[in-house]
């Protein structure tokens, strides 16, 4: 990676104004440190290395200084186009999860349960990738993370209830209906957490200067 760095011309002028003023100021308040002044060309160079020294250690820090910061900027900048490409999944989640909650409330409202165990294999549709696999998006700040941990928690559960309900036929249909009626709850609960976390990846990048259809 090639990093440009951007030396400040104002930043040096007032350097060297202020130092200037500084060097006035103590001959000024020390009368006896005109001994100080050099009087022969030796000690000139001798000054003129010193201040030297002196610039190349301002000019030193500026340089990290401003290092540091595009160097975080960058990291931000990258972040930011992963948010973007997680928006589109979770909208995608989201669009996937709508259209399954909505199947299930069709079947609890007609209490036709003959399609009840294809509910299951279509949470799969629902895809949202884990925690271990948005390590960049923690620049995003803690709420994300958690909002995100929480759809993954939920939608753990909504698949075990899912998969359950092949195994209550002998309960009765008052009871999968029962059941059928939380996991909708679920479903829906979880369409809002999705719908937040992206407004939060949506809040981030455009705080980067980058647009929410960036990838997408």
């Amino acid at each position: 990676m090639v990093v440009t760095v951007k030396i400040d011309g104002r930043l040096v002028l007032l350097t060297a104004i202020y130092l200037s003023i500084g060097i006035g100021a103590l001959l000024l308040a020390f009368p006896d440190a005109s001994i100080w002044v050099p009087s022969n060309s030796s000690e000139l160079a001798s000054w003129f290395q010193a201040v030297g020294s002196l610039f190349a250690i301002a000019a030193t820090w500026y340089i990290a200084s401003s290092d540091r910061r595009e160097r975080r900027e960058n990291e931000h900048r990258l972040a930011a186009l992963d948010a973007s490409t997680m928006h589109a999944e979770l909208w995608g989640a989201l669009m996937s999860l709508g259209t399954l909650r909505t199947e299930m409330v069709k079947i609890y409202m007609s209490k036709d349960l003959s399609n009840i165990n294809q509910l299951s294999p279509r949470l799969s549709e629902v895809r949202v990738r884990p925690l271990a696999d948005q390590k960049n998006l923690s620049l995003v700040g803690a709420s994300y993370l958690s909002e995100i941990s929480e759809i993954l928690r939920r939608l753990s559960v909504l698949k075990n209830d899912l998969s359950l309900f092949k195994f209550l036929k002998d309960l009765g249909d008052s009871v999968i209906l029962f059941r059928l009626k939380e996991s909708i709850e679920c479903a829906a609960e979880t369409e809002v957490l999705i719908a937040k976390a992206s407004a939060t990846l949506n809040d981030f990048a455009a705080r980067q200067g980058i647009p929410l259809n960036y990838l997408h």
